[in-house]
């Protein structure tokens, strides 16, 4: 349409001025004259009697407009609204406009007619500049993320989030303290530790648009983040350790062994379903071991020991009052006073020690 609106005004003006050759306008406009440099313009733009150059129309154009040529202003300032032979600028397109208008009445009469018989007139051009000193409207914050979930395996690791908006003050609210969150440029950037526990997730806002009355943003998107559960370590750990001697294993069997209850509290951790041991191994005051001697309570080095499975039926296990048994005559002793002691440890589901109980000490005395 701007196009359209260009040549009509050229055609309407070549008619009253280019009576003259292209020779003879040549001439006369590298001497400087205004109207001979605005017509070969419109020369230069139709391709009549030249090759057609859009480039070389502006060219003559500004020159003419800048003596003040009406005709050549307001065909300089329509090039720059369209972007014909110019890169498009409504600032300059304007600054020409408003010139042409300005100077509207130096035109002859019959050009001014003519111009008007194609609807070229004066408010024609008014319009023009009204049109481009109106307010451009605002163009409405817009926000989007290159994805809307992040996952991240139990390892953890990096990922980077792609921000597209109009809105340069863009910000994000924090996410949890597994996850580490950083703006920089249009970059969002997570940076996620390892999981040992069960599958976590969390989510994070970018904030973006005008503020409310609160002087807090009115719009948002949510990112979700989410973390694979880990394989977690087992641990475990001794609380109280008690012994209770002389007790019968089966007090309802008379050939039930005499021996010693130890009674054990402890925790594990990290075991949810998972079966573990319970071992005691016993030694001399000092530190030697207390060796089997009929290979029913011992240890694979032949250390006197005995051992009790357990099951966590939580992932977090309290074990208030674990008992072992320990029958007196399988530790093998001789008649007399003897200073012993044991130690306990707990090992998990594959066999790994997870826990080692200080040495308990305790008598024996043996008399027959």
């Amino acid at each position: 349409m701007k196009k359209i609106i260009v040549l009509c005004i050229m055609i309407c003006i070549a008619i009253s001025l280019s009576a003259q050759t292209i020779n003879d306008l040549r001439t006369a406009a590298n001497r400087g004259d205004a109207e001979a440099q605005c017509v070969l313009g419109m020369f230069y733009y139709a391709g009549h009697e030249v090759s057609q150059n859009y480039v070389e129309a502006a060219n003559w154009f500004r020159k003419s407009a800048e003596k003040d040529f009406a005709a050549a202003q307001v065909l300089l300032g329509a090039f720059y609204y369209s972007g014909t032979g110019v890169e498009q600028n409504n600032a300059t397109a304007l600054y020409w406009c408003e010139k042409a208008y300005k100077n509207w009445g130096t035109m002859s009469k019959e050009t001014r007619d003519m111009l008007a018989q194609q609807g070229l007139d004066k408010a024609f051009l008014e319009n023009i500049i009204n049109e481009l000193k109106a307010p451009t409207p605002k163009t409405a914050p817009y926000l989007s993320t290159s994805t809307s979930s992040v996952n991240f395996s139990a390892s953890g690791g990096t990922r980077e989030i792609t921000v597209n908006t109009n809105d340069n003050d863009w910000a994000c609210s924090k996410v949890s303290d597994w996850c580490d969150l950083a703006q920089n440029g249009n970059t969002i950037r997570l940076v996620c530790d390892a999981n040992n526990g069960n599958t976590r997730s969390d989510y994070f806002l970018v904030y973006y648009g005008e503020r409310g009355a609160d002087g807090k943003r009115t719009q948002n998107v949510r990112v979700n983040v989410t973390q694979d559960a880990g394989v977690k370590t087992p641990s475990a750990q001794f609380e109280n350790i008690w012994v209770v001697h002389n007790v019968f294993e089966n007090p309802y069997n008379i050939y039930s062994r005499k021996g010693m209850q130890i009674h054990i509290k402890f925790s594990v951790d990290g075991m949810l379903n998972k079966r573990g041991d319970c071992v005691v191994w016993f030694y001399f005051s000092d530190g030697s071991a207390l060796k089997d001697n009929n290979g029913s309570y011992r240890a694979t080095d032949g250390q006197v020991s005995t051992s009790s499975k357990f099951t966590s039926n939580y992932e977090n296990c309290i074990f208030n009052d674990f008992v072992i048994f320990m029958p007196y005559d399988e530790l093998h002793l001789s008649r007399g006073s003897h200073n012993c002691m044991f130690k306990i440890g707990l090992f998990d589901n594959n066999d790994k020690q997870i826990a080692t109980s200080e040495y308990q000490s305790f008598t024996f005395s043996r008399t027959f």
